[in-house]
């Protein structure tokens, strides 16, 4: 599979439209915001709930992740990857790194995670895309997640 990805808004109609257009293809994907996943034609196709209970977002990764994308919205576009780091300035010795998310306060606990990785891992994670975590997006996060936990977890 390609890194080609697309990504598009939906409302519940063009959803359900989805979901019945898809229904053969449907496969496991336990993930809390997931709606719903699909590989179709050796695209992964995976709805997201959206920030906005009317609207949600639909991902699309494979090589045919553009044409896949177009049956539902014509106007797709192929996503962008962001800049990556400068590698001048990286330390790629074997190292612990941690993240957080959450304020503790209003919007429920800190979650926090930490691990440890070789010079090799790090430039593992480089190859899939790892960046600054406020960086990131969602979807990215939801995609790379899986191979990650696997791996050093």
């Amino acid at each position: 599979m390609a890194n080609i990805s697309t990504t598009i808004k939906v409302k519940m109609k063009t959803l359900n439209d989805m979901q019945v257009f898809y229904q053969d293809a449907l496969i496991n994907n336990p993930g809390e915001y997931v709606l719903f996943s699909a590989r179709s034609h050796g695209v992964v196709i995976t709805a997201y709930k959206g920030k906005n209970p009317d609207s949600f977002k639909v991902f699309f990764v494979g090589d045919e992740a553009l044409e896949e994308a177009r049956i539902w919205d014509k106007t797709a576009k192929e996503n962008v990857a962001k800049k990556t780091v400068a590698t001048h300035w990286l330390n790629t010795h074997e190292q612990i790194g941690s993240d957080e998310v959450g304020t503790g306060d209003f919007f429920g606990p800190v979650v926090v995670v930490a691990t440890y990785v070789t010079a090799e891992d790090i430039a593992e994670i480089k190859l899939l895309g790892v960046d600054d975590s406020k960086k990131l997006t969602d979807d990215f996060i939801l995609l790379i997640g899986p191979k990650i936990i696997r791996k050093y977890l």
